[in-house]
Parts: structure tokens; C-alpha cells; sequence
């Protein structure tokens, strides 16, 4: 076979990726909608705000919660109420979240903080839970996020993530970056907050 044809194969090949149906969670700051992806060793949590009418174009807080050896990338914070904060966004903007980690304490971890209810691991983690989605040009976290967005139907999107990378990849794939920024930054004041 030719180097080619071993590309084209290569980008032609097809991903199990476990996926979840989609679900109305309540959190502490109210109803949104969840879907699970699994996909090698991570799973990403996609949180939808109820009320959105229109994914054309909206805003996207992306966020990989990753560890760290002791003094690698030492004072980098993880969350830091940055998932409090998206979630209290999109609620009032209308918007997504997509939170992924390989390790499962966080998942736990990032639905016990919003206080999702009904999405505990029982549940996510029965077979019957999830069910397999062959997706073809799956290569990395990059492509399935890409994946996600193309699935949401995001044309243009405002988007929020530390990684450099979900920005370019997301450029790549079509969609229109109107904003980019790595953290949210906001202004507290006795309505609320402001974005």
C-alpha cells in the first residue's frame, strides 16, 4: 500500500466513541441539559444551557482538567470557580460547557460542585448508559471536541479555554472564532454577575 492510500486510510478510519443520550440535570444554579462522551481513556461532560435556541452562534467554555507532576507548571491553578462561573454563564448567555478529564475522580468531583443531579456515576457507568457512535477522523480530544461542536450545529462560537490548541483546532474545522479568551474574567455586583 502507498503512503497515500495509508493516509487516506488513516483519515477515513473509524472511532467507537460511547456517547450518552441527552439529559435534564438540575445544578445549584439551575436546569441545564447533559450528554457524556467516553473516548480512550477520558470522559467529557457537555452541559447545554435549556433555553438555547440557536448553536449557530454562542459561547463555549472548553476545559481539560489535567494533572500535574509536583513543580511541573508549578502555580498553574485548575478550575479556580472558573466551572461555577461558565455554568452561571451559560445559564444567563445561553452557551455550552465542555469539561473533560482520563480521570474519573474529577468528573465526580466536577458534578458534585454544581450539585448535578440525576448524573452520579451509577448511572453514567452502566451499560446500558451509554452507546457506541462510530465517528470517522477521530484522532484526538481535539477531533472529538471539533466533532461535538459540528454535532451542536456551532458556527460561530465565543470561546473560553486555556488551550491554544482548541482554538486553532477549532478555526481548522470551519467554525468562526468570534472571541477567544483563556479564562473568564468578570465584575461582581449586587444583580449578579457580568461577563
Amino acid at each position: 500500500m502507498g503512503v497515500l492510500q495509508r493516509v487516506v486510510s488513516l483519515l477515513n478510519s473509524t472511532k467507537k466513541i460511547e456517547v450518552s443520550t441527552s439529559k435534564k440535570i438540575f445544578t445549584k444554579y439551575g436546569p441545564c441539559k447533559a450528554q457524556a462522551y467516553k473516548y480512550d481513556e477520558y470522559e467529557y461532560l457537555v452541559f447545554l444551557s435549556n433555553n438555547l435556541q440557536n448553536f449557530e452562534e454562542t459561547i463555549g467554555y472548553i476545559y481539560e482538567n489535567k494533572h500535574y507532576e509536583h513543580g511541573e507548571k508549578e502555580g498553574l491553578c485548575g478550575c479556580n470557580n472558573q466551572l461555577d462561573t461558565a455554568l452561571k454563564m451559560i445559564l444567563k448567555e445561553q452557551g455550552f460547557i465542555i469539561y473533560y478529564s482520563k480521570f474519573s475522580q474529577d468528573i465526580e468531583e466536577c458534578l458534585l460542585k454544581i450539585e448535578a443531579r440525576p448524573f452520579h456515576s451509577e448511572q453514567r457507568n452502566s451499560d446500558e448508559y451509554f452507546h457506541k457512535k462510530s465517528l470517522k477522523g477521530i484522532k484526538s480530544s481535539y477531533d472529538l471536541i471539533a466533532n461535538i461542536l459540528h454535532y451542536l450545529n456551532v458556527k460561530k462560537l465565543r470561546l473560553i479555554s486555556s488551550d491554544p490548541g482548541i482554538a486553532l483546532h477549532v478555526q481548522r474545522e470551519g467554525i468562526k472564532l468570534l472571541e477567544w479568551a483563556s479564562v473568564i474574567s468578570f465584575d461582581c455586583d449586587a444583580s449578579g454577575v457580568r461577563y
